[in-house]
Parts: C-alpha cells; structure tokens; sequence
C-alpha cells in the first residue's frame, strides 16, 4: 500500500505539478476557509466523527460538506471536547501502531493501514476535496478487521499457553461477533433509503439537517418526478443555507420559468452566475428564457457563451440572429 501511494504522489507531481488539488470548493470541504491552526483543529474534529461511524455507523447521510458537521471552528462551530478527543485518538492510535511494530504482534499491519488510509484523506495533512464520506471508511474498516483478527489471534494463541485466558478469549470473540452482527443489521436497515433518489436525500437530510446540498438534490428529484411546486421551497431553503448554491439558484430559476415567471426566474440564473461565473447550464437557461420572450439583445451574448461552453442552444442563436420583418 505504501509503494502505491508513493507512486501514486510521484505521478501526479509530475502530470499536474503539485501533489494536493489547486483548487477544493469551501462548500465541499469548509475547513478550506481556514487558517493552518482552525484547520487541524476542524480535521481532528473529524477524525472523532470518522471514528464513530467506523464503529456503529448511524445517523448517515450522502454529503458530509458546507454546514453539516459545523465547520470551520472554532470559531463557529467546532467543539473543544471533540477536538480533545480526536487529538487523543490521533495520539493513542500512533502510541499503538508503535508498540503493535515494535512487538511483532499480528495485529499491527491493520492498524497501520487504518492510519495510512485515514491520513491520506483527514485533511489533517492537506485538505482533501471530500471531508468526510462513508466510502473514505473502506480502508480504514478493512485495517480494522485485520487488527481485530490479528488481536483475536494473538489472544487466543496466549490461551493456548495459559489456560485461564480462555475465557477472556472467549469474551472478546463474543463482542466482536455481537458488533458484526449489529453492523448487519444496520446494513439492512440502510437498503430502504436506496429506492429512489428522493427518499436516499430525504433519509440523509434527516439526519443531517444542514446540508444544501442535499436540499438541492431533493428539489431536483421533484422536478424530474414533475413535481414542480412542491421543489420550490426546496430548493428555497438550499439557498437560505448557502446563497452561493449555484446549482439551487439554476434549479429554482427553472421552476419560476416553469410557474410563468421569467423575470424571476431571469434574476435567479443571474445570480447563478454570478456565484458560478461561466455555469454552462445557467448560461443555456438564460439564452433560452430571453430569446424565448424576444429579448435577443441580452440573450445573444449570453448564448454565444452557452455555445462556447457546449450547450445546444443553435435554435435561440439562430431565432435571435433572423431578420426581423420590415
């Protein structure tokens, strides 16, 4: 895993220059928004998070990013009890790594993949684009069950020789089989959620009510069920949580455009654009809404822009270019 990775940072500094991302969206990962001490701060905040959902993995939801885990902090939002936390979990898993090496013990190589895997995307380095998600739990949770095998092993082996650690080998696979047995059943309890697309966003909002994006996701998946009204306050709410929410602001626009109000829905891909200068679906709904109401003046540049930017919007330039009759 170790070579991999090495290989992995030389080839991309040498396609792209740099080994972190040049650019990561603050809506994304908002620790991006701080300085190096708030920032560690935050990603040990994370690490606690990370931590629990390794360990019973509930209360999930799709999107960890902008205002769900109350980051940056502090100041606003991040706790002195959970940086503490995750600044002692960073410091005992090292301590353990570190003795499990130095004794040969069969559990060591899990915990180091556990703390390989997890630094390469704690932010704790450098900011990662994702700042927490369940598929960054893949590695970590495959380190973790050869840990656990390998301490199981060892436990076992020590009451081979002494007999009266029998029972404390006993007990230890007990609980084990008992915490993979909850984790299925968690599982199971999670297949529900993936129906649809609108239930999966409802179910992660639930438990994560601060998410735009996921505001965004549920009023998108109204509109391609044709429910256009109820999107609306969706969407609405996605933007009162982010006003930056470009793709809320597109969504919305469509809707106001669907309800018969193209001035309102003109004003909300503006705004779009204005957050996401160059958003090529904007600029397409924007050349269509105005050349849809004869307003080609403003609408020709803006379509150019969509054209430039592979939209099909050759009908709006085309009506918007035609002569218009004498």
């Amino acid at each position: 895993m170790t070579t991999a990775v090495a290989l992995y940072f030389t080839v991309r500094l040498i396609a792209v220059g740099r080994i972190d991302a040049s650019a990561i969206p603050w809506q994304d990962n908002p620790l991006v928004l701080s300085a190096w001490p708030a920032r560690l701060a935050g990603a040990l905040q994370v690490l606690l998070e990370a931590a629990r959902l390794l360990i019973l993995p509930a209360g999930m939801t799709v999107d960890y990013g902008f205002d769900v885990l109350g980051l940056p902090g502090p100041p606003p939002g991040a706790s002195p009890a959970a940086i503490a936390g995750g600044a002692g979990l960073l410091v005992a898993g090292l301590v353990l790594a570190a003795w499990l090496v130095r004794r040969r013990a069969a559990a060591w190589p899990g915990i180091v993949m556990m703390a390989l895997s997890w630094g390469l995307v704690s932010s704790i380095v450098f900011p990662n684009w994702i700042i927490l998600g369940e598929r960054l739990m893949t590695e970590p949770s495959a380190g973790m069950a050869i840990g656990l095998a390998g301490g199981l092993a060892a436990i076992r082996a020590h009451s081979r020789r002494s007999p009266r650690f029998s029972p404390v080998f006993a007990g230890a696979a007990a609980v084990v089989i008992a915490w993979a047995a909850m984790l299925g059943a968690l599982a199971i309890d999670r297949v529900g959620d993936y129906r649809d697309a609108e239930t999966l966003f409802k179910s992660s909002l639930a438990n994560r009510p601060g998410s735009t994006r996921l505001h965004n996701n549920v009023g998108k998946a109204l509109m391609d069920s044709g429910r256009w009204a109820e999107a609306e306050p969706w969407l609405r709410k996605a933007i009162d949580i982010d006003p930056a929410n470009a793709e809320a602001h597109n969504n919305l626009a469509l809707v106001l455009g669907n309800a018969g109000m193209p001035g309102s829905a003109v004003a909300e891909l503006q705004a779009a654009l204005l957050h996401r200068p160059g958003m090529p679906a904007a600029l397409a709904n924007l050349c269509i809404i105005l050349a849809a109401h004869d307003r080609c003046r403003d609408a020709l540049p803006v379509c150019m822009q969509a054209r430039e930017r592979g939209a099909g919007v050759e009908s709006q330039i085309a009506r918007c270019e035609r002569p218009s009759d004498p």
